[in-house]
């Protein structure tokens, strides 16, 4: 002010359009009673001429008010915020970046409809060797953007999710995954139910609105089923069941068991202990099956069988004798 400099002099000032998001940071144009939104401003300030003496900060105090665009009425958003701006730029060339996210909220009793939102200046300062006031110098106010405010808080439901997408065939026991999405129009989250077509039903986590979510079932009886989803928000307020997607279900393949592996004691084994166990790896490829194993054991190759559908990959031959050969084999059954 002593030396009557003029802002557009030395600066170059420039903002990017305001947003208005939610907590997410996703767009907010539409806001509801006593809900919480948030105005995200960027700028930059460049020094396009050496400033005639030394500025080290600037703290600018402002507030944000909603003007309603037909009643005229004003409501204070934020009553008070302060960006600062340090390092101050002095120097031709130099640019301070303004990044500032501003939590807004329409007080109860605010009336419904649009509303311009302008941000108001309360104070500007700047620091050289003392602070001093500029608040004179720069411009009163600045437009924002608009929102429409919503004074009821009525809950409304989800939009009816979208045709589960999945694999339209399968087998029977082996699992599948759909997903839906669907969209809540008071940004509520919602959750999703999966009804399987078989007399069972799944539910998701809650996730946020749009979002996509999945759930994996699978079916014990070859059939048609048809599967649907409907969505529920965290307010309790549930869609309609969605379209069906149509699931056919075969009875699976079944495959041999896995061919007994890993014996123990291994093949050609010496100085085995009169006291071995027999065992072995086995199994079966098909989720769900069964298996029992045969057991054969002698000093021939045309061992005898000793065991016969035993459950588990182990057995006890008893007490062998020294210096013996003896041979063995499993043979594995699945159900």
């Amino acid at each position: 002010p002593v030396a009557a400099i003029s802002i557009s002099d030395y600066f170059e000032i420039s903002y990017e359009p305001v947003k208005f998001v939610d907590a997410n940071g996703d767009p907010k144009a539409e806001i509801r009673k006593g809900e919480v939104f948030y105005a995200e401003i960027q700028g930059s300030a460049s020094c396009i001429e050496d400033l005639p003496f030394p500025l080290s900060e600037a703290k600018l105090t402002s507030k944000v008010i909603a003007e309603h665009q037909v009643s005229g009425s004003e409501e204070t958003l934020n009553s008070s915020y302060t960006v600062t701006i340090k390092p101050f730029p002095r120097k031709k060339g130099d640019t301070t970046e303004i990044n500032k996210v501003i939590p807004l909220q329409f007080p109860d009793g605010s009336e419904s409809g649009n509303y311009n939102v302008v941000g108001e200046l309360i104070e500007a300062k700047v620091s050289a060797l003392l602070w001093i006031d500029v608040t004179e110098y720069l411009p009163q106010s600045q437009a924002m953007g608009s929102v429409t405010y919503i004074s009821s808080t009525a809950n409304n439901p989800p939009s009816m999710p979208s045709t589960p997408t999945g694999p339209t065939s399968g087998y029977t026991t082996t699992s599948y995954s759909y997903s839906t999405s669907a969209t809540d129009p008071d940004s509520d989250q919602i959750k999703y139910t999966f009804d399987w077509g078989d007399g069972t039903a799944s539910e998701t986590a809650f996730v946020n609105s749009g979002t996509t979510a999945s759930k994996s079932h699978s079916w014990s009886s070859a059939g048609t089923y048809s599967v649907k989803a409907k969505a529920t928000d965290s307010s309790g307020a549930s869609s309609g069941w969605s379209n069906p997607e149509t699931v056919t279900i075969s009875a699976a393949p079944d495959n041999p068991p896995n061919m007994p592996s890993n014996p123990s004691p291994a093949n050609h084994a010496a100085g085995v202990s009169i006291n071995a166990d027999l065992s072995w790896s086995g199994g079966d490829p098909d989720a769900g099956d069964t298996v029992t194993y045969d057991v054969y054991f002698g000093t021939s190759g045309s061992s005898p069988l000793i065991s016969n559908n035993q459950t588990g990959a182990t057995h006890d031959p008893g007490t062998l004798n020294y210096n013996t050969k003896y041979y063995w084999k499993i043979i594995v059954t699945d159900n």
